[in-house]
């Protein structure tokens, strides 16, 4: 307590000084949410805790990327923008946040995890074959819509770049693929996902895939064809406990052609590693290539 008798000459004399702490409580009426972070996001602010940054939009997500944030989920107004990560980047997750948008990545893009994407209009949800020597991305936890059209797919590969695709949806339209790419890609791994209603291959490679091959624990139904990479798998290929439901076999050839090296022979799928198959089903009865 200060005596009531203490003038201002007579505290301004006191040794150390002193402090008064005055604490208050109030009580938001405005811009509210469920927590600090839902609150802050309505008004357009972004909230960085730790690594992980919230609220972005388009045109921060680059001032955001560049602070080395490890997270960072994207604001719901990014719906139907197409981004495009030009600069080089690493260990980042970007989370979608359950919107169409769509990703075309130019720059180096190491250990990148693209996720959450729920794209409703048809198209390239996530394009990489403008990625620099050294990527590597990750697509996952995503509901993918391919557009129709001869090369249309949901994901474009790309030879400078390891994809990993894990725990999608991939539905097609018409002749639509959801994983392509006109030349080669880098190492491809693809587990627990589904592919519906492609009208070609769901997952075609015009060209050699410059790694290890993996396809494991996937859906494929009502495809044309499940798997084609024109010029082989420069590592191990493997295609494990995959479930394979109405598939037709490309241009009527039958089960032969559900997976292959070439167009014109449809020949068995070559690697210059181990090849596997093990586990899969064709129509509910054991499948071996």
């Amino acid at each position: 307590a200060i005596p009531e008798e203490m003038d201002l000459y007579q505290a301004a004399e006191m040794a150390g000084g002193f402090q008064i702490g005055v604490v208050a409580e109030a009580v938001q009426t405005e811009h509210v949410g469920a927590n600090a972070a839902e609150a802050f996001a309505t008004v357009g602010k972004a909230i960085e805790a730790g690594n992980r940054t919230i609220n972005v939009t388009a045109d921060n997500l680059d001032e955001a990327l560049a602070s080395g944030a490890s997270h960072i989920i994207l604001d719901e107004s990014v719906k139907g923008e197409t981004i495009t990560l030009a600069q080089d980047i690493s260990n980042v997750t970007i989370d979608a946040n359950g919107t169409n948008v769509k990703f075309v990545v130019t720059g180096v893009a190491e250990n990148v995890v693209l996720t959450n994407i729920v794209n409703t209009d048809a198209g390239n949800s996530v394009k990489l074959n403008g990625a620099k020597p050294g990527s590597s991305v990750t697509v996952k936890d995503s509901k993918l819509l391919s557009n129709a059209g001869t090369g249309s797919a949901a994901i474009i590969a790309g030879p400078n770049c390891d994809l990993t695709v894990e725990n999608c949806e991939i539905t097609g339209q018409g002749k639509s693929y959801g994983i392509y790419n006109s030349g080669a890609c880098g190492a491809l791994t693809v587990t627990d996902s589904t592919f519906t209603n492609h009208g070609s291959w769901a997952i075609q490679i015009n060209n050699a895939v410059n790694g290890d091959l993996l396809i494991d624990g996937c859906t494929f139904e009502t495809p044309d064809g499940v798997l084609k990479v024109l010029s082989g798998v420069k590592g191990d290929a493997t295609f494990t406990n995959n479930t394979m439901i109405g598939c037709k076999g490309h241009d009527g050839a039958g089960v032969t052609a559900l997976v292959c090296s070439t167009s014109a022979k449809y020949s068995p799928l070559v690697a210059d590693g181990t090849i596997t198959y093990a586990g899969n089903t064709l129509d509910g009865a054991d499948w071996a290539q």
